[in-house]
């Protein structure tokens, strides 16, 4: 960007809907460096499969000049999909699983993991246990902790986006009681 001989006082992106946008009718990132050269910025918070078009601006005493428009169409954000695969492992207080993020639904800022309840179809109101490891064939693990000894509990892999929350087939298991013997017969919790 140049600044044409004279101060800038205000730089940055101006974009929207409207094939021309303008620092006047259309939504503003400020850039706040004031050097000539080139700037970049990301863009947040845009609809999902909308066509917006963006420009670079500066502003000087005598006015403001846009740089070339340029246009892009964000994708579509769906629901994701997930599978619960496996309950791996329980103890009396904890339950490790496996699930599988079928699709991502087309949004990199996902969140996957697992639900439990006592209810048979639980939701994040429940216990929960999230991971951000997936594994090459789109599998990743999970323990939910906090769980009470000798219990009939429901599980299922969630995965959540931008479009919504997504559950797996719910699966069930029984803590164990919390309690271990020796042949002494003193036990310990």
């Amino acid at each position: 960007i140049s600044d044409g001989g004279e101060k800038m006082v205000d730089m940055g992106f101006c974009y929207g809907v409207n094939a021309e946008p303008t620092v006047e009718s259309d939504s503003i990132i400020h850039i706040y460096r004031m050097l000539v050269g080139d700037f970049k910025t990301t863009i947040k918070g845009l609809a999902a499969n909308t066509t917006y078009y963006v420009r670079p601006f500066a502003t000087n005493i005598v006015g403001t000049s846009y740089g070339t428009t340029m246009e892009f169409k964000t994708i579509d954000v769906t629901v994701p999909e997930v599978k619960t695969v496996s309950v791996d492992a329980h103890s009396a207080y904890s339950v490790s699983a496996t699930g599988k993020l079928m699709v991502q639904g087309g949004d990199k800022d996902i969140e996957y993991g697992f639900v439990c309840d006592i209810i048979q179809e639980p939701t994040l109101a429940g216990k929960s246990a999230k991971t951000t490891k997936l594994g090459a064939d789109s599998t990743f693990t999970a323990t939910v902790t906090g769980l009470t000894p000798a219990t009939n509990y429901y599980v299922r892999a969630y995965a959540i986006n931008a479009a919504g929350e997504a559950y797996g087939e719910v699966m069930t298991f029984t803590t164990d009681s919390g309690f271990a013997c020796g042949r002494n017969a003193s036990c310990v919790t």
